[in-house]
């Protein structure tokens, strides 16, 4: 309803948590074009978002995790692999998880802003 949003044009980001419920909510919403998330896990104690990305379609997703965290780096890897739509990984070899992850990682802030830009037109 805001008037410098254009319909169609609209990204979610989360990060740890907030990548899956970023997922659930991107799932159930067909204006959300294109989905980052920041430290992804399969199973966030028994919140589980394979089902949410499936749903999310052909539409657009990023993964991005650090490899110094096994769970979320694998858990980024095979939910890639969920879905029919475009899925991107990028991982990392700086230490964080979430939004410290965003902090300790220079350029991610930037890779994930270009991504948005290259997704959402």
């Amino acid at each position: 309803t805001r008037p410098e949003t254009r319909p169609g044009a609209i990204g979610i980001l989360g990060a740890s948590l907030g990548a899956s419920l970023a997922a659930i909510a991107a799932s159930a919403d067909l204006q959300v074009r294109s989905l980052a998330l920041v430290s992804p896990v399969n199973d966030y104690r028994g919140l589980r978002i394979e089902n949410a990305l499936r749903q999310f379609g052909a539409r657009q997703a990023y993964l991005v995790a650090s490899r110094q965290d096994p769970y979320a780096a694998r858990s980024a890897r095979e939910l890639a692999k969920n879905g029919p739509g475009p899925r991107e990984v990028q991982l990392t070899d700086v230490a964080g998880n979430g939004t410290s992850l965003l902090l300790r990682e220079p350029d991610l802030v930037r890779l994930v802003i270009e991504w948005f830009q290259r997704t959402l037109g």
